[in-house]
């Protein structure tokens, strides 16, 4: 186990964890001396602590209630397929050691083997996180799309993962889930595939749903400064799944390659998708959405379409798609009307 912190060291802690979430940058030990008023050999040795603690009660108590949720499964025979078939099958498993090399940006990471969900695991650990932590999962069993729909992964064939930032007001969340959907795409361009990004957080591939995002909103704890926490939910098909192709029915989806046919590498993948997420998020969080306009029209899926959208209410309207404003809203025009739409669920998109 690791060490206990004395009382002193607590606050000490409390003061470093909140100086870092109030940061918009990496902080150099000098900087945090001089903010906390601590000497540097007594904060680095704080910090040495805090990562061991952090990673046994961060880490281990979500392998624990994984490794819970792999016995239920497999007493019901729900997941019984990628059990056996793990042992004969080349999957493409991910590598914790590579994947903790290969990500940049502040953070921790959980790897897990199986859990319900990466989000909720998430959310359940916010009052010991900072911005940038994040959990992945070989396999999800009950995934969260957006509209409540579920969304069970097959695995080791996509990635799922979620991750934690914090936000100092509601105000700078403006246009936060059009910036996940590019910060995903932009890990995926080198791969040189033709992406699009169908508003507001979609990436869509070859007419398919190539990945879903969902973001979901907590209220700060009690006791601690004011903010908002976002836990950002990221499904992305890697590898064709005919499982669950058949569970969608007549949804249409895509995957980045069938396994063996293209040079991909899931943990390379994932961490390229961890990097990106941090870096502009921590963008974002600085400059807002405005200065991504531009690049996220470019990617632009319901560009010139004809377009049905549905609000919360019921309502319908229809129009063409002509792109975004300054706060990430959708612009459909009909005749010499455009109208600008916060939310709502595309029904429709001509060609």
């Amino acid at each position: 186990m690791g060490q206990p912190l004395t009382l002193p060291e607590q606050e000490l802690a409390a003061a470093l964890l909140r100086a870092l979430n109030r940061s918009r940058r990496p902080l150099a030990l000098t900087e945090l001396c001089r903010l906390l008023g601590a000497p540097g050999s007594e904060l680095n040795r704080l910090i040495d602590l805090l990562n061991e603690n952090v990673r046994l009660q961060f880490d281990m108590s979500l392998i624990k209630q994984a490794e819970s949720e792999t016995l239920r499964a497999l007493q019901t025979g729900a997941t019984v397929p990628w059990y056996s078939m793990s042992r004969v099958c080349p999957y493409d498993l991910l590598d914790p050691q590579r994947l903790y090399q290969l990500v940049k940006g502040r953070g921790r990471i959980s790897l897990l083997t199986l859990t319900d969900s990466t989000s909720s695991r998430l959310a359940a650990c916010l009052d010991n996180a900072v911005s940038g932590d994040v959990i992945v999962s070989e396999m999800q069993t009950k995934a969260r799309g957006r509209r409540g729909n579920n969304w069970q992964m097959g695995f080791a064939t996509q990635l799922s993962l979620s991750m934690a930032w914090k936000f100092n007001n509601v105000a700078q969340l403006n246009g936060l889930s059009l910036i996940a959907a590019l910060a995903v795409l932009k890990a995926l361009i080198p791969l040189g595939l033709d992406i699009k990004i169908k508003w507001p957080n979609d990436l869509f591939l070859n007419q398919g749903k190539l990945c879903g995002i969902l973001v979901e909103l907590q209220q700060q704890f009690k006791g601690a400064e004011p903010g908002e926490w976002a836990v950002l939910g990221i499904g992305l098909n890697v590898y064709h799944d005919h499982d669950m192709e058949q569970r969608l029915g007549d949804r249409t989806i895509s995957a980045l390659g069938v396994q063996g046919a293209l040079p991909l590498d899931r943990t390379a993948l994932c961490a390229a998708l961890i990097s990106s997420l941090r870096l502009e998020l921590t963008r974002f969080e600085t400059c807002g959405f405005a200065p991504y306009r531009a690049q996220w029209e470019r990617y632009d899926y319901l560009k010139d379409r004809q377009i049905t959208i549905e609000l919360e209410d019921g309502t319908r309207f229809c129009g063409l798609g002509c792109g975004i404003d300054n706060r990430g809203c959708l612009r459909l025009q009909a005749g010499q009307e455009t109208r600008h739409f916060a939310s709502g669920h595309i029904l429709s998109c001509g060609s």
